[in-house]
């Protein structure tokens, strides 16, 4: 291997991260890591969710990883409907999603009804890109 992937390999298990949101019913789930430089990079490696519809009509959810704030291009997103008194969670493992050089990652979720509660998670490393 080479350096540069030697430094990626040992980045990847000490420089990790983790951050949660779990507001209040009817309250968007936002979430942010801080960026430790410019030319630090964020990778996600997993996101957890979960989205419980207490009363509301169905409703669809939508889950994203954006770049440098919740109005920022969106570098993932997925969809979600749950029904009348259901509930969703899961956990997105292995996704090995980069951000940009210097912005961080924020996760969040749409706007919910006000009997929905959403909550999201998310772990990752980062990359301090010394010599790249």
């Amino acid at each position: 291997m080479s350096k540069r992937d030697d430094e990626l390999m040992i980045a990847s298990l000490t420089n990790r991260w983790s951050t949660r949101s779990a507001p209040a019913a009817g309250t968007t789930a936002v979430t942010n890591v801080a960026i430790e430089g410019p030319k630090a990079r964020q990778s996600v490696t997993s996101l957890s969710y979960s989205i419980k519809n207490t009363t509301a009509a169905a409703v669809t959810v939508t889950a994203q990883v954006s770049d440098a704030s919740i109005g920022g291009s969106v570098l993932v997103d997925w969809d979600f409907i749950v029904a009348t008194g259901a509930a969703v969670e899961g956990t997105f493992a292995n996704l090995d999603l980069p951000g940009l050089r210097g912005s961080p990652l924020v996760f969040s979720m749409t706007a919910p009804a006000s009997s929905v509660v959403q909550k999201i998670a998310a772990a990752g490393w980062t990359d301090q890109m010394v010599n790249g």
